[in-house]
């Protein structure tokens, strides 16, 4: 039989390419140890309601556990995911703390619960804005240039016709790196 009021940590981030150190050192701030937040690891978005890892620790969680997260938003990022989770987390009395935030999410009213989930939307909102103007800047700058199909068939010819792979790209004015990422 287990003791009662285990602590867990929920380290989640958007994709594979993002960090959780910030958050792993958190939990081991907190005393968390290691096989009370590794198993329950999601590299998916937020907006998803198929997390495996939480699914996994909601199957672990029992009355009276604590189960910390880095921030708000690592539970989800619209209105119905956050307020789905957090009504699951309440019905199975687990309290869930937010570190970000300062809050225990489990209890907080329904006004101030809406209030917190408008405003993680709304910064959700935020990031996909300037995201977007990121890249439609990075375009105009030139970001990567396009590559024409015509230009690496132009390269094939002059290899073709016995020149180098370097030569050609040089006459045609692309990067042999180009030119092999492309080929």
């Amino acid at each position: 039989m287990r003791t009662y009021g285990y602590t867990y940590g929920y380290p989640r981030v958007s994709t594979f390419e993002q960090n959780l150190t910030r958050q792993y050192k958190l939990f081991d701030k907190l005393g968390i140890p290691e096989e009370n937040y590794k198993p329950y690891i999601d590299k998916i978005s937020g907006l998803d309601f198929e997390r495996p890892g939480l699914n996994k620790l909601k199957m672990e969680i029992e009355r009276g556990d604590t189960v910390y997260i880095y921030d708000f938003s690592r539970l989800g990022r619209s209105s119905k995911v956050l307020k789905s989770e957090i009504d699951y987390f309440k019905r199975k009395g687990v309290n869930v703390i937010s570190h970000k935030e300062d809050l225990e999410l489990t209890n907080l009213g329904e006004e101030t619960l809406r209030m917190w989930i408008g405003q993680i939307e709304m910064d959700s909102l935020i990031l996909k804005e300037r995201l977007e103007i990121g890249r439609i800047e990075n375009n105009k700058m030139g970001g990567r240039p396009k590559i024409k199909d015509k230009d690496i068939e132009r390269v094939r010819k002059y290899v073709s016709e016995g020149n180098t792979i370097k030569d050609s790209c040089d006459m045609v004015g692309i990067s042999e790196k180009t030119y092999y990422r492309n080929r």
